[in-house]
């Protein structure tokens, strides 16, 4: 089965393993059928995804309160190279409804990495600031344009 994304590029070969998705096969684009990608084994985890395309997509690996009450949003961001670098995570945003369902965004006030390939890879954490919840649910969004949001649970605070 060929899954299409939102850019017109069909993804063909998805395999599960101890029920997370793993992707094994070939990126096309679907009015053309040229080939532009394959993949072995990436693993998507985590609380969600924001999905540029099948092969550019940041994992969320956990959500909590740092002890001076920032959120701090744990990320993996994955890319094949086949469209330049990724993008910089500290632009990423999150919004969310107050109780009067006015929607407000927030930028990461601090970020930090434990992995830096801006080429294929980036893993850290992004810091947020008075980020007030009324039905305590998140949106976030990867980088500065072009990734899909997800929607993730805030832990108690």
């Amino acid at each position: 089965d060929d899954s299409v994304d939102d850019k017109g590029f069909a993804f063909e070969g998805t395999l599960t393993e101890n029920g997370k998705e793993i992707r094994e096969g070939s990126y096309r684009n679907i009015n053309s059928s040229e080939i532009i990608g394959s993949f072995e084994g990436k693993k998507e985890e985590g609380l969600g995804v924001s999905r540029y395309n099948m092969s550019y997509y940041c994992s969320i690996e956990a959500v909590s309160w740092t002890s001076d009450g920032l959120l701090e949003l744990k990320f993996v961001v994955n890319g094949d190279g086949s469209l330049g670098d990724l993008q910089n995570p500290s632009v990423s945003k999150i919004t969310w409804d107050d109780e009067d369902f006015e929607e407000h965004e927030s930028r990461p006030v601090k970020t930090t990495f434990t992995e830096e390939d801006f080429s294929r890879r980036i893993a850290g954490s992004l810091f947020y600031e008075n980020v007030r919840a009324d039905d305590n649910s998140i949106t976030f969004t990867f980088g500065q344009g072009g990734y899909s949001e997800v929607h993730l649970d805030l832990p108690p605070n």
